[in-house]
């Protein structure tokens, strides 16, 4: 009897701890929030800039311009001046259309006409742990299990389905009721509340992420601008480029931050 209230105080302790880091973390990734917005907000205010200098040009600028060599120019800046606030719009927005799929080349869909007795298995253990059937099942080669969600921006706001995923070395290694062990632990994430606030937390670390790492067309967009033969040209390509450096000095900060804080909750998660 002791050591059942033992056993009980000790999980209602974690419980608390993860309520602590969860709320915690939540914190945190309000203020990523804040920041993305500011950064939305920098990036709106570009295209504003852009606009009042082309409507000065048009209006103040032009009758004044003395050669056609200065009027070229005129027309170069105020295209260096469009192209800057453009490139630094969609370098701060894309992350709003990516989709982030976990993928894994050893690893196979599976349908229950494939394996019923498999199915039948995580039906009875996702029943007994009352657990929503996971949206896929995938077979891998791995001597492991996990639960894995592929996610949009969007599902900071919005539940994701997860994910199951076996390795079939588990079969080689482990008799049913073992295997079926494994399950539940993974099933135990699934049932976790703290869970939600892993998937919210692992979209903010995708968001930033694509904003330090990604390499794509933009990247390699933006090199091409930089070595330009036009060197008022390339002035605002690399001016461009310096201002995104610095947003993603800033966003690193904000990865650390975000992150640092979530790697607790995840091992008090994996204990509970």
């Amino acid at each position: 009897m002791k050591d059942k209230r033992e056993e009980q105080e000790i999980f209602q302790n974690l419980e608390s701890k993860i309520k602590k880091e969860a709320t915690n973390v939540l914190g945190r990734i309000f203020l990523f929030l804040i920041y993305y917005i500011g950064l939305i907000a920098l990036g709106i205010s570009l295209f504003w800039g852009a606009f009042a200098v082309t409507s000065w040009v048009f209006t103040s600028a032009l009758p004044t311009i003395p050669n056609l060599k200065a009027l070229i120019l005129i027309i170069i800046m105020v295209a260096g001046i469009w192209g800057l606030a453009g490139m630094i719009g969609i370098y701060l927005i894309k992350p709003l259309f990516s989709f982030s799929k976990y993928t894994n080349r050893n690893r196979i869909e599976i349908k229950e006409e494939d394996v019923p007795e498999l199915f039948e298995m995580i039906r009875d253990v996702a029943r007994k742990t009352e657990c929503q059937f996971p949206k896929h099942v995938y077979l891998s080669t791995d001597v492991n299990a996990c639960v894995f969600y592929n996610t949009t921006f969007w599902s900071i706001f919005f539940p994701v389905r997860k994910n199951l995923e076996i390795g079939l070395g588990l079969f080689h290694s482990t008799n049913v009721d073992e295997v079926k062990s494994v399950i539940a632990h993974e099933f135990g994430h699934f049932s976790q509340k703290s869970m939600k606030v892993g998937s919210t937390v692992y979209v903010t670390n995708q968001v930033l992420y694509n904003l330090i790492y990604t390499e794509d067309a933009y990247e390699r967009w933006m090199d091409k601008w930089c070595m330009s033969d036009t060197a008022l040209w390339a002035f605002f390509g690399s001016l461009t480029r310096f201002i995104t450096n610095q947003i993603k000095r800033l966003t690193v900060f904000m990865y650390k931050f975000v992150q640092r804080r979530y790697l607790r909750l995840s091992r008090l998660m994996e204990y509970e």
